[in-house]
């Protein structure tokens, strides 16, 4: 028997990436059922015709005049963008600030990482830790540089623990995706057409993101390239401790280690993690079966005297070319035994070499006069850790007329705890304007770096926040202290009463678990 379709069901387009786009079609206008053979025919044919376009249904025929299979990747590339933190990507604005090592500076440790990479033999991993201060860093963006120079950097991510995007793991896996999708466009497909199969892996655990999105996407990369080995890939994990959620720096030990260790020699490519020795870190990489897998790189153990040398030689000739008042600055200067001093104060140190030369670049002072202030700085303890740094940031917040260095204290209180790095917020809580607040900030242009046109500002080095955050070490200049809390709590309660925007509201409600002291939880707890 014959049936007359409608004339605008027979001659519509449809797109079958919807399995169920024709039942839906045929529901609006009641068509008789179609033949036997026809439905038989029809669901052979869809089964062709996912993530299709043109698709045009007539009568009994069936026929698709254009199509394209990149619908799916599209979607899934989309999904990935949306998860990843452009911030934390190797060659990024963000990432980009401080440069890596000084040409001819930590060659040793450049060799002996290149040379772990380049032996297929040798362990998938390598952890390079150090304290605070001694250029791991540095040495990770170098070593970033000259893999992407060869060809051999797939992958990166920095950390970075005031940056909401960059302290979690929450963006890691799709970060690291996204770049090597850049890196090697023949890996899109798998890694977007997985995405797009399941928009919500990133939600997933950290082991089951990596087992679905970057394993197979390693394990098919170079397999286009031919079947001679390419040079190994090296995926670089910088500052791990900067990670906010201590378990999640082991989850991602654990969960890259465990998958990468039965699988280098299929996908070549290993992986460099930068950290501190934290305790937790230091016990989850003893672990047996991770020890196994893990080539370590202690960077205290390396001669750094050298380079700092090296560095604080071509930062002071710098200066000396490019100061304001460097027409007052002997063609010699600075003598060598204000260098041998400076160089001696450093205690291995790249962290108080690069505030030294932070301090002594400003134009606020006459360069040898703030070598000299540096020079005459003393201390009781001059072999302890920390002292010689503390002492320069003491020297730095004492040298504030005593209503800045106040401004400045409530500036960091809020920004330490709350994550308010925007000046004009900080203005509007704090009772300041904008100007003050901005002017503060850019007084402690040693220790704080403020970033124009955002108008936001952060910390060089989280040692200084770790300085301020230790009261033995801070003494009266505690960030803490009780009347800096005071007057912060006085502050905030105008919006804790009366919180006028939602970001106010949630401002309020969420305080009370982070803020440090007893004044400041004390008011938010009672007016919460």
């Amino acid at each position: 028997m014959h049936y007359n379709y409608p004339v605008e069901w027979e001659k519509r387009c449809f797109d079958f990436g919807c399995s169920h786009c024709f039942s839906r079609l045929i529901r609006p206008h009641r068509p008789p059922p179609l033949s036997r053979r026809l439905r038989r025919g029809v669901n052979r044919a869809m089964s062709f015709f996912t993530d299709a376009h043109g698709v045009v249904v007539s009568g009994q025929n069936v026929t698709m005049t254009a199509y394209s299979c990149s619908q799916a990747a599209d979607r899934g590339f989309d999904i990935l963008c949306q998860n990843t933190t452009p911030a934390a990507l190797y060659g990024s604005s963000a990432s980009a600030k401080g440069d890596g090592c000084l040409h001819g500076a930590r060659l040793d440790v450049q060799d002996y990482i290149f040379k772990w990479l380049d032996n297929p033999e040798s362990e998938a991993v390598m952890w390079m830790h150090g304290p605070a201060g001694i250029g791991k860093t540095a040495i990770a963006k170098t070593v970033a540089n000259l893999c992407a120079e060869r060809g051999q950097l797939l992958s990166a991510f920095f950390f970075l623990r005031s940056d909401e995007g960059r302290n979690s793991m929450k963006h890691l896996v799709p970060s690291l995706a996204y770049a090597m999708v850049q890196q090697i466009s023949h890996t899109r497909n798998i890694v977007c057409t997985s995405t797009a199969n399941n928009p919500l892996i990133f939600s997933a655990p950290l082991e089951r993101q990596i087992g679905a999105i970057i394993i197979p996407a390693f394990s098919n990369a170079f397999s286009p390239l031919g079947d001679s080995p390419p040079d190994p890939m090296l995926i670089v994990i910088d500052g791990l401790d900067e990670c906010i959620d201590l378990g999640a720096q082991q989850l991602i030990i654990r969960s890259f280690v465990s998958l990468f260790a039965t699988t280098t020699t299929v996908i070549g490519a290993k992986i460099l993690i930068v950290s501190r020795p934290e305790s937790h870190i230091v016990s989850t990489f003893s672990v047996v079966d991770i020890a196994q897998h893990v080539r370590q790189l202690r960077l205290d153990e390396w001669d750094t005297i050298a380079d700092i040398e090296i560095f604080l030689r071509a930062e002071l000739e710098e200066v000396r070319q490019t100061h304001p008042l460097k027409s007052y600055l002997d063609a010699g200067w600075p003598q060598d035994t204000s260098l041998k001093k400076l160089l001696h104060r450093s205690l291995e140190s790249f962290i108080y070499s690069t505030l030294a030369i932070r301090y002594i670049a400003s134009h606020s002072r006459h360069p040898q006069k703030s070598l000299n202030n540096l020079l005459a700085l003393d201390s009781d303890c001059a072999y302890e850790a920390h002292a010689e740094l503390d002492l320069l940031y003491c020297h730095i917040l004492q040298s504030l007329d005593e209503k800045t260095r106040n401004t400045v204290r409530k500036i960091l209180c809020l920004y330490t705890y709350l994550s308010i790095d925007d000046i004009e917020t900080v203005g509007s809580l704090l009772g300041e304007t904008t100007f003050a607040v901005e002017l503060a900030v850019r007084r402690m242009s040693s220790v704080i770096y403020f970033e124009e046109p955002w108008n936001i500002f952060s910390y060089y080095h989280t040692s200084f926040r770790d300085y301020l955050l230790d009261k033995q070490r801070s003494g009266v200049l505690y960030l803490y202290s009780p009347d800096i809390a005071n007057t912060v709590a006085n502050s905030l309660s105008t919006i804790w009463i009366h919180p006028t925007t939602m970001d106010d509201y949630k401002l309020m409600r969420g305080s009370a678990s982070v803020l440090p002291t007893i004044s400041l939880r004390q008011i938010c707890i009672c007016i919460s």
